[in-house]
């Protein structure tokens, strides 16, 4: 009774909450088969649910408006992103992507949108919907928009997509009050003063486009097997992403062998007026030495456009981050969280758990 009355929306949600036995001895598992029922935080009054290609132009003009302004911004930091920051994500998948706009007085206060992703976890696969650009108007937050937004997008998508029922969110700060699938912190450098290891002539570092994706794909397929969780997407979604430079991603090859790869976003943020860029993932199949002269490498070549990088401590980033630290001091770092909405399963260590959407 008193977590409902501390958790109303999220203990009526099918999540994996920390008092259920159950999944803690049977995880890997979706926790509701069939379909969602209403309750009281559906709203179809003020709520537009549509699939992302059918979108006017207006509509996405008044998108970006409302995440430029909202979604991110205090003192030091500011997130400018524009169409081409935003769509790119929701396009190019093998399910269709949707988007819910919530209006009052026909004033876009609220968005979410959806989009497929495919997860390898502890043996099973799993395909689920990323809930993502989750962002309430600030003068109309705490007013219960945010739930009837995750309850009234998630009802649509799933009558919509039947055969997607898990959801999967990335949560900054605070996570919501049930089980995380992974934990970590994200790490702010400046990387004006990084020192640039030298290479030897025949390491060759290359950026990935789509006339040599195949680079990286044939170096994913082998070697995504050391994670205990994997997220990707489709490859016309991360060919998308990589030719509208929202996604850059850097192989180290030698004699046409590659060996590692680092996997960066454009966020579309500045902190102190200055860009910032974000280092997701990484893989690699090499000693640490090479992995770690191989990134000082491609952090020169990103300095003449970013003066900051987030590096988020999942993946192999972990060996990146453990020699960074070393040597130079963070700005800041955050707690960041990935939960699972309609399916099971126990925490994954950051190391093994890697993401590529």
């Amino acid at each position: 009774i008193f977590f409902r009355l501390l958790y109303p929306f999220w203990s009526k949600q099918p999540v994996f909450h920390y008092h259920s036995l159950y999944y803690f001895m049977f995880p890997d598992k979706i926790i509701q088969k069939e379909l969602p029922e209403k309750n009281k935080y559906f709203n179809f009054r003020n709520l537009v649910f549509k699939d992302v290609k059918t979108l006017s132009n207006r509509e996405k003009i008044k998108i970006v408006e409302l995440l430029q302004k909202n979604y991110y911004n205090d003192k030091t930091g500011r997130y400018t992103p524009k169409q081409d920051n935003i769509f790119p994500y929701l396009l190019q998948h093998d399910d269709n992507s949707y988007v819910s706009l919530y209006y009052i007085n026909k004033k876009l206060v609220g968005f979410l949108s959806g989009r497929s992703v495919y997860i390898e976890i502890n043996g099973h696969k799993v395909k689920s919907y990323y809930a993502d650009f989750l962002c309430v108007h600030k003068e109309y937050r705490k007013k219960n928009i945010a739930p009837q937004l995750i309850q009234t997008h998630q009802y649509k998508q799933s009558y919509a997509n039947q055969n997607i029922m898990v959801s999967l969110f990335k949560k900054e700060r605070h996570a919501n009050y049930f089980m995380k699938l992974v934990s970590y912190h994200s790490y702010c450098f400046d990387i004006t003063t990084w020192k640039t290891h030298l290479m030897h002539s025949s390491v060759k570092i290359i950026e990935i486009n789509n006339s040599n994706l195949n680079i990286l794909i044939d170096f994913v397929k082998i070697n995504k097997i050391k994670f205990d969780c994997f997220i990707s997407v489709s490859m016309g979604n991360l060919s998308q992403l990589l030719s509208t430079k929202n996604i850059l991603v850097y192989c180290v090859v030698i004699d046409n062998v590659c060996y590692s790869c680092y996997f960066l976003r454009n966020i579309t943020t500045y902190y102190d007026d200055k860009p910032v860029i974000e280092l997701f993932t990484s893989i690699k199949n090499c000693s640490d030495n090479l992995f770690n002269y191989a990134f000082s490498n491609v952090i020169y070549s990103l300095r003449k456009k970013y003066k900051y990088i987030i590096i988020e401590n999942i993946s192999h980033n972990e060996t990146i981050l453990n020699n960074i630290l070393i040597k130079y001091r963070y700005i800041f770092k955050e707690k960041t969280y990935f939960q699972f909405y309609n399916y099971a399963s126990l925490p994954i260590s950051p190391d093994k758990f890697a993401v590529v959407i």
